[in-house]
This record gives C-alpha cells, structure tokens and sequence, in this order.
C-alpha cells in the first residue's frame, strides 16, 4: 500500500487557487456590471421646442362731426371735444327753435369690437340755459338723414335719448355694439330745442354741454 501525505504546502497551495478563482469570478461580474452601466449613460436621446408670441388686442374709437367716411379723429379728453356742427346756428336761439346734428362714431381700423353709451352731458362754463332746453337723441343708419324727419311721428333708427328731455337731465342710454375694425359706423343725430315755453329771464343766457361717449371692449 502506497500512502500518499499532503503536506503543509500542498494545502497552502490549494487554498491560493481556490482565492484566484474566487477573486476572478469576482472580477469577471464587476467588468459585465461596468459593461451595462456604460451602455445606460450612453443612449440616444432628442428634443423639440415650441413657442408662440401672444399680443394683447386693443380698443378704440373714434369720432367724426363731417360725415361718415371723413373727418375721423380722436377726441378723448373733455378739455378737447369735437364741436357739433348745427343745422342753424345756436348762437342766438329764440324760442320755437329745433336744429340738429351728426356725430359719427366708429372702431378703428386695428379695434376690437365693443359697445358705446351716452353719458349724461357736464356743462363746464353754463350760465344755466340747461335747465330750459330740451334734446333727443337718434342713433341713424349712414344712410338717414339727421333732420326733423327722424324725430316725426314715425321716428328714424333707435331712441338714445327721448325726445323733449331736458339738456341736464340723467341718462341712463342704451348700449350699442360697435363692431371690430372700423366695421359699423354710428351716427348719432342730436335735436336742440329751446321751447316756446321759455320766457325772458333765460335771455343771454348759455349752455355747453359736453357729451361723451363711453365706449368698452367685448
């Protein structure tokens, strides 16, 4: 029988191969984890980008006292009113007396649309005439005439303000709608009487009214 006995430096040597194939296993798992994390870092990858440029509207009006292609400029403070130009003069009116006048309102030509009212007239320098004289207030098509034929019996276009009001009455007028771009002109059409009622402690005496036209946005 032959025995065969390890020696010290066998199993010395057994132990180091068991660590060299353990440690390279090791290292052959950590270099597949290092593979896997390189192909992640790597990927591909694309954008697109959107944007819009976004500009606030605007609302305008403005007035003409000519016609209603004409004339049309921009009258927005009071100090600096357009001036109605009457069918007779109302300089020295006497009692009985009714003349008339066009203002054209419309959008500018860059306008939203909008609505415009009336407001109650202020009077500035008066001497106090405006508690004598009476008004009304059409709103006409461009094709009426602003004239006594559009407050006869059979009245022309829409009542703003009634007929025999007084000058220095409160108003609460109605709304019309203006459209966009200058597309819808208004012609409003003033009567001015100085009523056969009137007696003579109104002579000399005056009256400025001014009138504005509150237009809003839509």
């Amino acid at each position: 029988m032959i025995v065969v006995r390890h020696t010290d430096h066998d199993d010395e040597n057994r132990r180091h191969r068991r660590w060299w194939f353990r440690a390279r296993a090791l290292l052959s798992g950590g270099l597949v984890l290092g593979i896997g994390t390189a192909v992640t870092v790597a990927a591909w990858n694309d954008s697109e980008y959107v944007d819009t440029t976004i500009t606030a509207g605007t609302f305008q009006i403005e007035g003409s006292t000519s016609s209603a292609t004409a004339g049309y400029t921009d009258h927005a403070v009071s100090t600096a009113p357009a001036t109605l130009s009457y069918s007779s003069p109302v300089t020295a009116i006497t009692p009985g007396t009714t003349t008339y006048a066009s203002f054209w309102v419309r959008t500018k030509a860059t306008s939203v649309a909008g609505t415009v009212t009336l407001q109650t007239p202020t009077f500035g320098a008066s001497t106090g005439l405006q508690s004598t004289l009476t008004y009304g207030v059409r709103l006409l098509t461009t094709a009426q005439t602003c004239g006594a034929a559009a407050f006869s019996p059979t009245p022309l276009g829409t009542t703003i303000v009634a007929t025999g009001t007084t000058l220095n009455a409160t108003l609460t007028a109605p709304s019309p709608v203006i459209s966009a771009a200058g597309g819808l002109v208004h012609q409003y059409c003033f009567a001015i009487t100085l009523p056969t009622t009137a007696d003579n402690t109104v002579q000399g005496l005056s009256a400025v009214p001014t009138w504005q036209f509150l237009a809003t946005a839509t």
